[in-house]
């Protein structure tokens, strides 16, 4: 049942992302955490406070205002207080001038009681360098500014 409920949480969390309300996907971290997303680009690095942490996020939606994920699979395992669950997902978000670009990537989630204490971002970060760099030049100066990191 937890994991049940668990998954519909997540869903929930990536359908508030989807409508741009990033705000309330702060409160679900822990008050100990580390957000990670791997990479050399405006988007990586390490957060581990919620300054930080909220920073990141307005970048994202500054970068991408209008970014949607569509979710392929989602797995949770563990108990409420050491639980791992992992989201596969494809993206698709307008560059400045109109054009649609996609990527695909897994959240990897460490919770405990329902908190995030882990999230860690895989995608494909070649592609979303190229981007990115595209989109600095072309009116989003955002995408071209180093990461938001406080390790």
């Amino acid at each position: 049942m937890y994991h049940f409920i668990l998954k519909r949480i997540l869903r929930s969390a990536f359908e508030k992302l989807n409508r741009g309300d990033y705000a309330s996907i702060l409160g679900q971290f822990a008050p100990d955490f580390q957000h990670i997303f791997y990479g050399d680009h405006a988007l990586s690095g390490t957060r581990t406070t919620s300054k930080s942490n909220g920073e990141w996020y307005r970048r994202l939606y500054e970068i991408f205002p209008d970014l949607h994920f569509d979710l392929l699979n989602m797995d949770v395992s563990g108990f409420p207080w050491n639980t791992t669950a992992s989201v596969q997902w494809k993206d698709r978000f307008s560059g400045p001038d109109g054009t649609v670009y996609n990527n695909q990537g897994v959240h990897v989630f460490r919770l405990k009681w329902g908190r995030v204490t882990s999230l860690q971002i895989y995608t494909d970060t070649h592609k979303l360098a190229a981007i990115l760099d595209s989109f600095a030049r072309n009116g989003r100066p955002a995408a071209g500014e180093a990461p938001i990191t406080d390790v």
